[in-house]
C-alpha cells in the first residue's frame, strides 16, 4: 500500500491527500462484533491506502469451549461500539498514524452523508494545523432515493392503487424504472451541484415530467436542452408523453 499512498501523491502532487472510506462487517445489520474500513485514493485509478481491522469480543455461544480457549487467549479486542461506531473508529485510526506511516495528511474525505465519521474526525483531531473538510459523496444521494423508491414499492406490495393496479409491474415502479430515475437523478445532481436553487428545479422536473399527459402536461421545471415535449413546442412539432410518462397513481403513491 505504500506504493498506492505514492501514486497518491504524485498526482495530486501535494502530501495533502483526499481520500474515500467505507466500512464493512463480518455479519449484515451493523451488530457484528468483528468489522474493517478501508481508506482510498481518490485519483482516476484509486487504490487503497490503508486498511483497519476491528474486533469487540468473543462470543460466548459455547461456554466450555470458551473457558479452553481463554486461558490462552491472547485478546484482539480493539474498538469499544459504546464510544464510537465501528467505522468511524476504523477511519480515525487510520488517520492518526497517516504521517508516522506514511508521511502525508488526509485533509478531505470523502463522506457517504449517512455517516458520523467525519464528525469523529473533527472531535479527535488527527492534526493539529490540518482540519479535515468533509466532501459528500454524491452517488449515495441518489442511493437514497432509490432506497425510498424501494421502501415504497415493498409498502404497498399487492396493495392496488385507484387504478386497479399494483404499484410495481411492467411500464409502473419497475426496477428498471427506479435504476433510470436514480442514473437521472444522479446526472441532475452533477449538473447542478453549484446551484442549489437549479438543482431543486431540475429535481422536480424529473416528477413533473414523468407525470405529465397529453391532456395535462406539467412541463413548467423541464428545459429546452433535454426536454422532448418543450423542444416539440419549439419547434412546431407534435409530441406524445406514453412513451415517459408514469401512471398518476404510481406518482402519487410516490
Amino acid at each position: 500500500m505504500t506504493r498506492a499512498v505514492q501514486d497518491a501523491v504524485i498526482a495530486a502532487k501535494t502530501t495533502d491527500l483526499t481520500v474515500s472510506g467505507d466500512g464493512f462487517w463480518q455479519t449484515r445489520g451493523f451488530q457484528s462484533s468483528h468489522g474493517a474500513a478501508a481508506l482510498l485514493s481518490c485519483t482516476t485509478t484509486p487504490q487503497v491506502l490503508d486498511i483497519e481491522m476491528c474486533a469487540l469480543s468473543i462470543k460466548k455461544s459455547d461456554p466450555a469451549k470458551y473457558n479452553d480457549i481463554i486461558k490462552s487467549h491472547r485478546c484482539g479486542k480493539n474498538f469499544d461500539k459504546t464510544l464510537v461506531p465501528l467505522e468511524a473508529a476504523a477511519v480515525l485510526n487510520m488517520f492518526k498514524r497517516s504521517v508516522s506511516k506514511y508521511g502525508v495528511y488526509y485533509t478531505k474525505y470523502v463522506d457517504d452523508g449517512d455517516s458520523k465519521t467525519h464528525n469523529i474526525l473533527l472531535k479527535n483531531a488527527s492534526y493539529t494545523d490540518k482540519p479535515v473538510q468533509k466532501i459528500e459523496d454524491l452517488n449515495h444521494f441518489s442511493k437514497r432515493m432509490k432506497r425510498g423508491l424501494d421502501t415504497i414499492r415493498r409498502e404497498y406490495g399487492r396493495k392496488k392503487l385507484s387504478d386497479g393496479k399494483t404499484i410495481g409491474g411492467k411500464n409502473r415502479l419497475s426496477d428498471q424504472t427506479i435504476i433510470r430515475l436514480q442514473i437521472t437523478f444522479a446526472s441532475t445532481i452533477r449538473k447542478c451541484k453549484y446551484d442549489l436553487d437549479l438543482l431543486h428545479t431540475r429535481s422536480w422536473a424529473i416528477f413533473w415530467h414523468k407525470y405529465s399527459t397529453n391532456d395535462d402536461p406539467r412541463h413548467k421545471f423541464c428545459s429546452n436542452e433535454w426536454c422532448g415535449y418543450l423542444k416539440s413546442v419549439r419547434d412546431g412539432t407534435s409530441y406524445d408523453h406514453t412513451t415517459h410518462a408514469l401512471p398518476r397513481p404510481v406518482l402519487d403513491a410516490v
